[in-house]
């Protein structure tokens, strides 16, 4: 059953239903991530650490606003690309 739900992935875009309640969770997931100020300075500062800039948080929101269905089925092309099974014996 995943198998076939990554290669649908892969190959049909999805319904414009699940990428909204996706992009609504990602922003959210996001936002609840830099809710507080502790939180968001540590974001800040390791931004600016690892070379991204202290403006990288308000980008974050804008490109997830960007993305497309066919950003998705890119990506799992890009990297659900082999899958690997794993088989569990008693």
């Amino acid at each position: 059953i995943m198998l076939d739900q990554i290669q649908d992935i892969q190959t049909k875009p999805i319904s414009d239903e699940e990428f909204s309640e996706a992009i609504a969770q990602l922003k959210f997931s996001y936002q609840d991530r830099i809710s507080s100020l502790e939180s968001k300075s540590m974001m800040v500062a390791t931004d600016v650490l690892y070379g991204f800039g202290p403006d990288r948080s308000l980008k974050m929101m804008d490109a997830i606003s960007k993305l497309t269905k066919q950003d998705v089925m890119e990506t799992a092309k890009k990297y659900l690309i082999h899958p690997q099974i794993f088989v569990f014996q008693k």
